[in-house]
C-alpha cells in the first residue's frame, strides 16, 4: 500500500471503533433521493442540497429541506425549470424560508448548476451519462482500481472546471457527490474529518494535498475489510474533542 502505514491502519481502527461506539444503525443507511424524479433531476436535487449544506448548520438545513422550502424555491427540482429562474426572483420571493443556508450567493450556483446540467444534457444525453463516461469505478478493492478511480476522478474535475460547472468543481464535494449519488467506494474528507485526521497524526496538513491523501488512506483501508469508506465520515457526526479522546485511549489501551 502506497499511502497508509501500519500506525495509520491503527489510528483509523480506532476511529471506526469510536464511531461505532456512538453511532446508531440508521445513520449508516443511504438516503434514496430518486423519489419520482428522473435521474437528472434526482441530481439536481443532490447538487442544491450539497450547496445548501456547505458552510451552514446541518441540523437547520435538514429541517429546512424536509420542510420542502428549497424544492419550492427551485422549481420542484425539475432541471429545465430551474434554469429559467432568476435568482433575484428567488430571493424575493424564498429567502425568508431558506436562509438558514447562510449566503444568498448560494441561489445564484444552484440555478447555474441547472443551467450547466442542461447545457451538457444536450451534448451527452443526459447529465448522468456524462458522470458516467468518465468511467470512475464504485468498487474500490485494490491498487489497480484506486489508481483508476484517482486518474478518472482527476478527468472528470479538469472537465468540470472547464465547464465551470458550479458546486461540484471542488475535490472535496465532487468526492461527496460520487458517494452518495454514485455509491462510490470514497468519502469527503470535510473539515471536521480532517481536524480528526490532524489531531490523530493521519495527515500532517488539512489543506487539499492533505484531503486527498486522507481519502486515499481510507480507501486503502477498507480494501479487505468489507468496509465502505463512507462509515468513516459519521467521524464527522461527533465532537472532534471527544472522538480524539476516544481514539487516543483506544491506541493507550
Amino acid at each position: 500500500m502506497k499511502n497508509l502505514t501500519k500506525r495509520d491502519a491503527r489510528v483509523l481502527d480506532a476511529i471506526i471503533k469510536a464511531v461505532d461506539s456512538v453511532a446508531k444503525p440508521e445513520f449508516y443507511k443511504r438516503r434514496n433521493r430518486r423519489l419520482k424524479l428522473s435521474d437528472d433531476d434526482a441530481i439536481f436535487q443532490e447538487l442544491a442540497e450539497l450547496c445548501s449544506y456547505s458552510g451552514a448548520k446541518s441540523k437547520r438545513v435538514s429541517e429546512m429541506i424536509k420542510s420542502g422550502a428549497l424544492e419550492k424555491a427551485f422549481a420542484g427540482f425539475r432541471v429545465r425549470a430551474a434554469s429559467k429562474l432568476n435568482s433575484e426572483n428567488v430571493i424575493n420571493d424564498h429567502w425568508d424560508k431558506i436562509k438558514v443556508m447562510r449566503f444568498n450567493s448560494k441561489v445564484k450556483k444552484i440555478i447555474q448548476a441547472a443551467r450547466k446540467m442542461e447545457e451538457i444534457s444536450k451534448e451527452y444525453g443526459s447529465f448522468e451519462k456524462y458522470i458516467k463516461s468518465f468511467k470512475i469505478p464504485k468498487k474500490v478493492k485494490n491498487e489497480n482500481a484506486l489508481e483508476k478511480f484517482w486518474k478518472n476522478f482527476d478527468s472528470l474535475l479538469t472537465d468540470l472546471k472547464k465547464r465551470e460547472v458550479p458546486i461540484i468543481k471542488s475535490q472535496t464535494t465532487l468526492l461527496h457527490f460520487l458517494e452518495t449519488w454514485m455509491g462510490c467506494d470514497c468519502h469527503k474528507p470535510d473539515v471536521v474529518v480532517m481536524r480528526i485526521a490532524k489531531n490523530t497524526g493521519l495527515v500532517l496538513s488539512d489543506g487539499k494535498g492533505g484531503r486527498r491523501q486522507m481519502a486515499k488512506k481510507v480507501q486503502e483501508y477498507c480494501f479487505d475489510k468489507e468496509m465502505n469508506p463512507r462509515k468513516v465520515d459519521f467521524a464527522g457526526f461527533w465532537r472532534p474533542v471527544r472522538l480524539d479522546k476516544i481514539c487516543k485511549e483506544i491506541l493507550l489501551s
